[in-house]
């Protein structure tokens, strides 16, 4: 048996439905929604503290921010530093990605302390802010 398709059917549909231009621009913007709720679980930020002792010039202090900032994964950091104490404190937020491989770089705290030893300062504690 042949069933022959009744185009009057999906008119008579389509009328039902109201398709238009109006429920189109509507599931687009769901659509986009949804794209921008998943890529932004894919993405978010996280703060970092790491203090360390000893004396920094301030020369070394404009360094010590430019090579923390260029760290993979380092969003932005600042610098707190009492040369009185000759204790300080770098302030960092890192933007974590969902790995998908292991050959992908995400932030390694390893890379600020090196920084440290390298100006001569002695690292004392890396903790998470939040």
């Amino acid at each position: 048996m042949t069933r022959f398709l009744n185009l009057d059917k999906f008119v008579d549909l389509k009328k039902e439905l109201n398709f238009n231009n109006h429920s189109t621009s509507t599931m687009i913007k769901s659509l986009l929604t949804l794209f921008i709720c998943f890529t932004t679980s894919l993405l978010f930020s996280q703060d970092y503290s790491y203090s360390f002792q000893g004396k920094l010039s301030p020369e070394n202090e404009s360094f010590l921010l430019d090579k923390v900032g260029s760290v993979e994964g380092v969003e932005y950091c600042k610098l707190r530093y009492k040369s009185d104490s000759e204790r300080g404190e770098i302030i960092l937020s890192t933007v974590k990605k969902e790995v998908s491989s292991e050959d992908q770089e995400v932030f390694n705290p390893a890379a600020i302390k090196a920084i440290l030893v390298e100006l001569e300062l002695e690292p004392i504690e890396f903790r998470t802010i939040k």
